[in-house]
């Protein structure tokens, strides 16, 4: 091994996946179950991981971690939906502590975002639109190269832009969400509304030609492109990934979602084409990106 050695770790609210990162490649994963009752697990469940990774690959020289929910910018989880009791962690510093190394902090799609960037479907752009399409709705920006966090550290909240002024009710408290109908929880809602199956179902039976859930996807994809089309008017980036659980129905969605974006981007015809492509490094993305972002940080 000639660079530095680094850990990653994503935490969700059902399993911690952590791996170790080296010159480019994995050298050592590790995953658990999320089983948390308050703050203190947290810190224990990702000091437990980051020790796994110890056994198998040697003593790291920083750790990334990618947390669900809105982290400040000097790494607190100030706001885990998915994680109950855990609000106002002092993550960064909790971790630090218990490790002996540098650990920093970032959301989870932010870490996603940063892999896919530099080292997956956005390599070769400047600038890119991460969104993860999944039990919510979740996002990353980088812009002229740099992992936009904000002044606070909450950039990218793009699940909760509001997209129907008074419409459905969405986890986050407010009404109208993006989320609400952009997510693979919406979708397999849609799927049961119209033809009473579930959204795999409709993404199987979509590939296979299937009219009904062709016409399903269809109304799901201008939901996604609904939003897709409000951002990259905001960013305007070079690329769009999109990731998440959804990404695996493949053209199925995609294709759809591209044929229906021009009709929600002003002067669509006038810019240079704005792909939408896959994630390309899977589950792993989060836990990658934040082992990047470790080695950057030192």
């Amino acid at each position: 091994m000639s660079g530095p050695l680094t850990f990653g770790l994503d935490l969700g609210g059902t399993k911690c996946l952590g791996i170790a990162w080296v010159d480019g490649e994995v050298v050592a994963q590790h995953r658990a179950a999320t089983d948390t009752a308050g703050p203190g697990d947290v810190i224990e469940l990702l000091a437990e991981v980051a020790a796994e990774l110890r056994s198998q690959a040697g003593p790291p020289v920083a750790v990334g971690v990618g947390a669900p929910g809105l982290v400040t910018r000097d790494g607190n989880l100030a706001l885990a939906p998915n994680l109950p009791g855990v609000e106002h962690l002092a993550l960064e510093e909790g971790l630090t502590a218990a490790l002996g190394v540098p650990v920093m902090v970032e959301n989870d799609a932010a870490t996603a975002a940063w892999a896919e960037f530099s080292c997956g479907a956005a390599e070769e752009a400047e600038s890119m639109l991460a969104v993860t399409l999944g039990t919510g709705v979740g996002g990353g920006i980088v812009l002229d190269g740099e992992l936009q966090r904000g002044a606070h550290g909450f950039a990218a909240e793009v699940g909760h832009i509001i997209v129907r002024k008074g419409g459905r009710q969405c986890v986050c408290g407010k009404r109208g969400c993006w989320e609400v109908y952009a997510s693979g929880t919406a979708l397999g809602i849609l799927s049961y509304e119209r033809l009473g199956v579930t959204g795999e179902e409709v993404t199987a039976s979509a590939a296979g030609g299937d009219l009904g859930a062709l016409a399903v996807i269809g109304e799901y994809a201008a939901e996604v492109a609904l939003g897709l089309g409000s951002l990259i008017e905001v960013l305007d980036p070079e690329t769009v990934v999109i990731g998440g659980g959804l990404v695996q129905a493949g053209e199925a969605l995609l294709e759809p979602v591209r044929s229906a974006l021009p009709g929600f981007v002003y002067s669509w015809d006038y810019r240079r084409p704005t792909p939408v492509v896959p994630a390309q490094l899977g589950e792993r993305s989060g836990a990658i990106g934040g082992a990047l972002l470790a080695a950057q940080r030192i």
